[in-house]
């Protein structure tokens, strides 16, 4: 996998979110020193489900095995699904 994932929470009056979570292309995942209170405590009006996900994540490390193993599949059809738009691309294309 190639790409970074990162999870933000909004507290407050704050619309754009800290970081509380990164998940490197390694698959390290990298919480924020402050993760526990800003998970409490974080603006879930938008994605009511997150708090949820982020505090299970947090909590169980099989967990964050399992969604990085789903990451890298979410990563490679986006690559294939990007290869098959250049490839139709490259075929209409004036020789």
């Amino acid at each position: 996998m190639t790409y970074e994932y990162i999870a933000y929470v909004s507290s407050g009056n704050v619309s754009s979110g800290n970081e509380v979570l990164r998940v490197t292309a390694e698959g390290e995942f990298i919480w924020n020193e402050n993760a526990d209170e800003m998970i409490a405590s974080g603006d879930y009006s938008q994605y009511p489900a997150l708090r949820h996900v982020l505090k299970a994540l947090r909590q169980n490390e099989r967990l964050q095995d399992m969604l990085y193993e789903q990451l890298g599949e979410l990563t490679a059809l986006r690559a294939e699904k990007q290869m098959r738009t250049r490839i139709e691309q490259l075929k209409e294309q004036p020789k």
